[in-house]
């Protein structure tokens, strides 16, 4: 099949442009995940943790009067592989922060949940975010910050049913592609 003359093809300055766009998303978001990844990790080392691990600890009291977070759900969550999830998981095990337990929604289910170690050290992580949270707040005000949340809550659900859709963080990659059609018919593109 002969390629299409340069004079037929449709300009592209759009589509460099929605590229372009997508892409300085990308970096801004990342570069800010980074920075912020990074002071988790600081203020979190000197109590024995790395900043996934303090997430976890933090997702699994959020959900501690429902029904836990499984093991693959925790690993989406936080953004790494189920291979170092299941590493993580068990070093927090040993360490009597976390325990499994069968569902009480769903008994086939295993459930991740924190012990009263847990809670005590997740207390004084929270003790040790606070001032970080005050000085992020004096850059970001808190609406905005919520606005924020709001964004990247969205950009992590489906966009439309059966359509290509943007996922929750994939290490392995399987995430399918967005396409400017499927954010428009969600309101997300003008």
């Amino acid at each position: 099949m002969p390629l299409a003359s340069p004079r037929l093809a449709p300009s592209c300055n759009c589509c460099e442009e929605d590229a372009d766009r997508l892409l300085e998303f990308i970096h801004a978001a990342g570069g800010a995940f980074r920075r912020l990844r990074c002071l988790l990790d600081e203020q979190v080392q000197p109590l024995g943790l790395v900043g996934a691990e303090c997430l976890v600890l933090w997702l699994c009291a959020t959900r501690a009067h429902h029904a836990g977070w499984a093991q693959q759900d925790l690993a989406t969550a936080v953004g790494v592989s189920p291979a170092l999830m299941s590493s993580m998981v068990e070093g927090l095990r040993k360490r009597g922060l976390m325990e499994m337990k069968r569902s009480a929604v769903d008994r086939r289910r295993q459930v991740w949940r924190l012990l009263a170690q847990g809670e005590d050290l997740l207390h004084q992580v929270r003790g040790s975010l606070s001032s970080i949270a005050r000085q992020l707040d004096d850059l970001v005000s808190v609406p905005e910050q919520q606005a924020t949340q709001e964004v990247f809550a969205r950009l992590s659900q489906p966009i439309a049913a059966g359509a290509a859709a943007l996922h929750t963080f994939d290490p392995d990659g399987l995430s399918g592609p967005l396409s400017r059609t499927d954010t428009r018919e969600q309101g997300g593109g003008q």
